[in-house]
């Protein structure tokens, strides 16, 4: 059962909607064990949580919680062993050879160096190259699913398997 905390006032059936069309997306990519929580006035726009297998999405999120949705989405497919490691390299190849480290990816302004160097992790590190590029990735998905980011070669058949893998 999906679970809301909203901070504004949000009607219902705006919200069960959210949850059928979101909750529909999830299951489509094979993560239907996982748990949904929608929420506002969080301070990000979600969050993958693999202990309690859970993702929350802002619903307010500044670039749009479908999008939020399918980033977060990414780490938990990755977290899940559902990206295969051929695909795996190959989308952080793509990540690399179109240096989106270090430029923005679709409609964000920040790289994604700039946008995780203030992320630091629970023991005070900084996020690994390794997360860097997962985020990369994920942002590249996202972008792509929203269309907001037309990725030619490879990328559109992965997108298309890892979407409807579960179909």
């Amino acid at each position: 059962e999906p679970a809301a905390t909203p901070k504004r006032n949000i009607p219902q059936e705006k919200l069960d909607k959210l949850f059928r069309v979101f909750g529909q997306t999830l299951n489509r990519m094979g993560l239907k064990e996982t748990k949904l929580v929608l929420t506002t006035g969080a301070k990000g726009e979600g969050i993958y949580d693999p202990v309690p297998n859970l993702i929350a999405i802002a619903l307010d999120s500044f670039n749009g919680p479908m999008r939020a949705l399918h980033h977060e989405a990414v780490h938990a497919l990755r977290e899940m062993g559902l990206i295969s490691e051929k695909n795996w390299e190959l989308l952080t190849r793509k990540v690399n050879n179109e240096g989106w480290l270090d430029k923005p990816i679709g409609p964000f302004r920040e790289s994604i160096r700039e946008r995780y160097a203030k992320v630091n992790l629970p023991n005070g590190e900084a996020l690994s190259v390794e997360a860097l590029y997962e985020e990369a990735v994920a942002d590249m998905f996202a972008a792509h699913a929203v269309g907001d980011l037309n990725v030619s070669g490879f990328f559109p058949g992965i997108y298309n398997k890892v979407r409807n893998f579960f179909e």
